[in-house]
């Protein structure tokens, strides 16, 4: 599977000002600089194409407030309207994607010790990967022919997710170091999530089968009933606490320093199969083997789910930041949404290059270059599961490698290109988006 992310930014740097882009006022290094306080509004269009979702269309609109004592802005709102259309194998046009946002960020509040940071979104995925639990799930490549025939076959590791979604984070600083350039701080954070989704199993899809197996006086279907759930229509409560050590020397391309992050994700269940509770730690460092121009950067992350999570928390990891497991972010080159489980175990290498700053009409611009290895485990439940075993030529572990360009612009935007191939998937990986993976 080839898969091609290319985000809004990109755009971006064609139809847009600078200043509506980069979280600080880069014009400061001019002499007409704006002034202090100020409006910053910016709109750009989103142009995208990814082989499982189709192109992509759609814009991105911004306006950040900008007051002297708030760094790097008094208030930032982003409004986006997404979606994709795509050919399946027999040559329809459908619309798989969709996805709607608007988000509120308010840092520097108390003198820099509290943040806030709220969204509400409306999302949906008509092709969301489901191919059982754990290392040795199985995936099928069907024939062409089969494909183009075959609606079932087509949909076979798919199902329809729909959310609407209200998400609220307060971030406190109980402790930080002054110094130039970004300060080392100690963070806790408070976060709220309501949402009720929509789900769509289709006919004779391997969830559906998963879903009838659970009801089944076998091994089988005993673990199918301890893992599967929500797998219909419900709604969702959650709430989120951690602590963060971020000591980078920079938030957008650091050479030096940390970010690690410990947080609890609870949910009562407003359905009482659906209580579950979230412990995660990850980590990422940054070490300068030649500063500015060759850094070492490595992250390492594990993730703990237990109760009666819904299935799409199964292939996710993260709290404050979650993502896919799989994808360009966490395991590049392997298929998203690949696996799922209830523990998860993440690790990334990546040696980033860059050479000396240039500039084009005023704007500071970097070409960098990047190699990276991510490699991974899941695990289907804290207790053997061999009835869920399947693919039993496949290694313990998921591997995916390659290298990339980065371009970076100012100091707060990067654009990543990255082409990745997974030897233990056979699955090759390419990735056009914002912002390094971690």
């Amino acid at each position: 599977m080839l898969r091609l992310v290319f985000g809004g930014g990109v755009t971006a740097l064609v139809l847009a000002a600078s200043h509506a882009l980069a979280d600080e006022p880069i014009a400061s290094l001019d002499p007409e600089a704006p002034p202090p306080e100020r409006w910053e509004p910016g709109l750009l269009p989103v142009l995208s194409y990814d082989s499982d979702l189709g192109f992509g269309f759609g814009a991105i609109g911004v306006l950040a407030r900008f007051e002297p004592g708030f760094d790097p802005y008094r208030l930032r709102l982003q409004a986006a309207l997404q979606a994709t259309v795509a050919v399946d194998a027999a040559g329809d046009p459908h619309v798989p994607y969709h996805d709607d946002y608007v988000r509120m960020d308010m840092p520097g509040l108390l003198d820099d010790r509290v943040r806030l940071q709220g969204e509400i979104a409306f999302n949906k995925l008509s092709t969301t990967g489901y191919y059982g639990f754990g290392q040795r799930s199985l995936r099928v490549d069907f024939p062409d022919e089969v494909l183009e025939t075959s609606e079932n076959a087509r949909r076979f590791y798919e199902y329809d997710k729909m959310a609407l979604s209200l998400d609220f984070f307060a971030r406190f600083t109980p402790f930080k170091i002054e110094r130039p350039g970004e300060d080392p701080r100690l963070e806790l954070y408070d976060g709220t999530h309501v949402a009720y989704y929509w789900v769509e199993r289709y006919p004779a899809s391997k969830l559906e089968g998963d879903e009838q197996l659970r009801f089944q006086d076998s091994d089988q279907g005993r673990a199918l009933r301890e893992l599967l759930h929500g797998t219909s229509d419900h709604p969702r409560i959650a709430k989120s606490f951690g602590i963060l050590w971020d000591d980078r020397d920079h938030e957008f391309a650091p050479d030096s320093g940390s970010l690690t992050e410990v947080g609890v994700r609870l949910s009562p269940g407003v359905t009482d199969s659906l209580s579950y509770s979230r412990i995660h730690f990850g980590t990422r460092w940054f070490a300068p083997i030649l500063r500015n121009y060759l850094v070492f950067a490595h992250r390492a992350a594990f993730d703990v789910l237990a109760g009666h999570p819904p299935v799409d928390e199964m292939s996710q990891l993260g709290v404050l930041f979650p993502e896919d497991f799989g994808g360009s972010t966490t395991l590049r080159g392997v298929p998203l949404r690949r696996f799922h489980g209830r523990m998860k175990l993440l690790g990334q290498v990546e040696l980033r290059g860059s050479f000396p700053w240039f500039e084009v009409f005023k704007q500071r611009f970097q070409i960098g270059l990047t190699g990276f290895v991510d490699a991974g485990h899941i695990w289907a439940d804290f207790v053997d599961q061999p009835s869920l075993d399947v693919d039993f030529e496949r290694v313990p572990f998921t591997l995916g490698t390659g290298g990339g360009l980065r371009i970076r612009w100012a100091d707060t935007f990067i654009l990543r290109v990255d082409g990745a191939y997974s030897p233990t998937e056979q699955t090759p990986g390419v990735y056009l988006d914002v912002g390094h993976a971690f």
